[in-house]
């Protein structure tokens, strides 16, 4: 459902999670002799992209939560009201 609705979101937070799990590697000598700084500072932005888009994924997750619990509300209420009003007619 998210999916088709916020393909967006999920091409973020593939990213991030990759951006994420490189960070996790250890750095090898030559990595830090080649790269030094500049990998530090992709390591810190790949950890702040994945924290947005995981914070934007549970908002996602949470509103289509809230709607669904909406929607089923809704259904219990009007099967209610039309099996009351059902019965009323026999």
């Amino acid at each position: 459902h998210v999916a088709r609705e916020q393909p967006l979101v999920l091409g973020a937070l593939g990213v991030a999670i990759g951006a994420a799990i490189g960070a996790c590697l250890p750095a090898t000598r030559r990595e830090d002799e080649m790269m030094g700084s500049v990998r530090d500072d992709l390591v810190q932005t790949g950890r702040e992209k994945y924290q947005e888009a995981r914070d934007t994924v549970k908002e996602a997750a949470q509103k289509t939560s809230d709607t669904l619990k909406e929607a089923a509300q809704k259904t219990r209420e009007e099967l209610s009201s039309s099996s009351s009003s059902g019965s009323a007619g026999a």
